[in-house]
């Protein structure tokens, strides 16, 4: 074990890569300056990763953004690799990082298999806008609907209360007459009881009965339906 981790991390029996450029400045530039800029473009790019998902609680596959950001987070620090094998031949632990970033970047194709057909199924941002018009069209009609049924139960309300007035008019038009009758007859048969014999009494026992059935009928047919008297 102590063996590895001096290969891992004191490989001194290799020569630095920087040997093969024959320590030559411009191409050794050459290559710090582009993995220089390729690990920081590489660390860069997760960062993004995480504050968007932060920000975006409701985005899905947050796993395979994880994945994504662990890939392209070791495939930087590869690069940082190369620019430290330029001058230390800790070839051992570049190959360990690179055998780790290799795990990652199986993973992550393995685990975008299953994920391809769901993203896939996910509403385009022309469906989800034709979607919300949709939405929007319904909506309005559904405002237009209801303003109707106001108007219109607002105008029922109207009708209702013309037609219960106008019921009471005319019911008091109606029992106005029969009271008049009713007395009459009443008074007829007090002032000739004596004078007419007992068929004018019955009928006029009858008129005086009739009119005030009819008096009670208007009555409890308004009673009854509308609410009134």
């Amino acid at each position: 074990m102590v063996d590895f981790f001096n290969n891992l991390l004191f490989s001194r029996q290799y020569i630095p890569h920087g040997h093969c450029y024959l320590w030559q400045s411009g191409l050794l530039w050459l290559h710090v300056l582009s993995d220089v800029f390729i690990a920081l473009a590489y660390y860069s790019i997760p960062l993004l990763l995480v504050y968007f998902v932060r920000q975006r609680e409701d985005v899905p596959f947050k796993g395979i953004f994880v994945l994504f950001s662990l890939f392209i987070f070791s495939c930087g620090t590869t690069h940082i690799m190369s620019i430290w094998t330029l001058w230390h031949p800790d070839y051992w632990l570049s190959g360990l990082i690179k055998a780790i970033t290799a795990i990652i970047s199986v993973y992550t194709a393995f685990e975008l298999i299953p994920a391809i057909p769901r993203a896939l199924a996910l509403r385009s941002p022309t469906e989800l806008a034709a979607a919300n018009q949709a939405l929007e069209i319904e909506i309005v009609n559904r405002q237009r609907m209801e303003e109707t049924l106001q108007k219109t139960n607002q105008e029922l309300r109207k009708s209702n209360e013309e037609l219960e007035q106008f019921a009471y008019l005319a019911s008091h038009d109606l029992r106005e007459p029969l009271r008049m009758v009713t007395s009459f007859t009443k008074l007829l048969a007090r002032r000739y009881s004596a004078r007419l014999d007992a068929e004018a009494d019955k009928i006029i026992g009858l008129a005086v009965d009739g009119a005030t059935r009819m008096e009670e009928l208007i009555r409890e047919n308004i009673t009854n339906n509308l609410g009134l008297l």
